[in-house]
């Protein structure tokens, strides 16, 4: 919004300005993304695991029975399968992914393993994918009463 303004004019102080007319608004309160928290609980009370692909940026969505090692490199499969192996994976540091059945089916393949612990921003394509979903479906529901 800073920078949209920006283009058309400019004042001492836009930035605060700015900022203190965003926090007085109301809208724009009630749609503003949440701090970011872990998510341990499944949503839409189910599981799901969240492939974005990095170079298309296509995102595949599995909905897992279960969050073991072995659902998850079975859901991997089905999606490999379609796309092919990738040269390297981006990970959270879930038990499914720091196990060492995981890590034998990325050998086995030739997957790179990468994921940095406590900082979620490295797997960002996948989090903002999930949380874009997310919105999606509170503004879908919410349009009901509307």
């Amino acid at each position: 919004m800073k920078q949209l303004a920006r283009r058309y004019c400019w004042w001492p102080g836009i930035d605060k300005n700015i900022e203190q007319l965003a926090a007085s608004c109301t809208s724009c309160q009630s749609l503003a993304p949440n701090p970011a928290k872990q998510f341990s609980r499944p949503c839409w009370g189910k599981s799901w695991l969240v492939c974005v692909d990095a170079f298309s940026k296509y995102p595949y969505v599995v909905e897992m029975k279960g969050t073991s090692t072995a659902a998850t490199i079975s859901a991997l499969d089905a999606i490999f399968t379609i796309e092919g192996f990738p040269e390297t994976i981006v990970t959270d540091n879930g038990p499914q992914f720091t196990s060492e059945k995981f890590d034998g089916f990325c050998r086995k393949y030739g997957i790179h393993i990468t994921s940095a612990p406590y900082h979620p921003a490295s797997n960002g394509l996948a989090k903002r994918f999930v949380r874009t979903s997310r919105q999606q479906s509170k503004k879908g529901s919410m349009m009901a009463f509307v």
